[in-house]
């Protein structure tokens, strides 16, 4: 500012024209009046201080899934790179099509993560700011295998099967009888243990994994086996004729191991 007001002069920092930018005590910087017949000179020492950086780190919902990835908004007031770091059952990756860092939740606890931003000749340190969620289970589908839920009796335990969404969760099992005639439970507690006995049964599929959880129902039909007998009986009347005032040795074998009435 000159007075009077609006004269030309002329700035030298240093020695230099040019405004300095870098962080440092630029003396003497000395400014020249240069307007005609007016002259005047004042000098001065100039100190550039390191700026501060401010992180914006947005704030994401309390609560995200096993396997769930987000992108993470991060920004800064100043050009200087930010480190990330996680705790807890996550990992930080990057997202291949925009460029931004992501979490991807990979177990059940709590997760902070935390951006921090070391300062240089012209920036001090930026203060961290954290944002931390909880991890909880997600969410996974059965599908019972229809085949296995319509069985023959044989003599041997009837399981059910079936296949989860995401793929290759431990599924277990258990079984209740019906009633047929009533359609009410006649055991009191499920079994995990599958059925032998031919009749109706509910089951119950529960995910067992530690990232996940899930249930499904379904009923399991067990039909008696069919059974064939196998006789030595005559069946002509000319084979009987030959038997008449004598006694025949009669023999019935069934294909299960009832014992057939004869």
């Amino acid at each position: 500012i000159t007075n009077p007001s609006g004269l030309v002069y002329t700035i030298l920092y240093a020695g230099s024209a040019i405004a300095p930018t870098a962080v440092g005590v630029y003396s003497p910087v000395i400014a020249t009046i240069t307007d005609g017949a007016r002259t005047g000179q004042v000098s001065r020492a100039l100190v550039i201080t390191p700026a501060d950086q401010v992180i914006t780190f947005s704030s994401f919902t309390s609560e995200k899934r096993v396997d769930e990835t987000f992108d993470l908004e991060v920004t800064s007031t100043s050009p200087l790179p930010i480190e990330l770091s996680i705790t807890g059952p996550a990992t930080i990756g990057l997202n291949a099509v925009n460029g931004k860092k992501t979490v991807t939740v990979t177990g059940v606890g709590l997760v902070e993560v935390t951006a921090t931003q070391a300062g240089d000749a012209n920036y001090t340190s930026a203060v961290p700011v954290s944002r931390s969620f909880s991890a909880i289970k997600n969410t996974a589908t059965i599908t019972f295998v229809t085949a296995t839920l319509a069985q023959t009796y044989d003599g041997t335990a009837q399981s059910v099967q079936a296949s989860t969404n995401p793929v290759g969760k431990q599924v277990d099992f258990t079984y209740r009888q019906i009633n047929s005639f009533f359609g009410i439970f006649d055991s009191v507690t499920e079994s995990p243990v599958a059925p032998i006995a031919a009749g109706r049964y509910a089951v119950t599929a529960t995910i067992t994994d530690s990232g996940y959880v899930g249930t499904a129902s379904a009923e399991l039909v067990i039909v008696r086996r069919a059974q064939t007998i196998t006789t030595n009986f005559p069946t002509l009347p000319s084979q009987l004729n030959k038997y008449i005032d004598g006694y025949i040795d009669l023999s019935a074998v069934t294909s299960v191991s009832l014992e057939p009435a004869v």
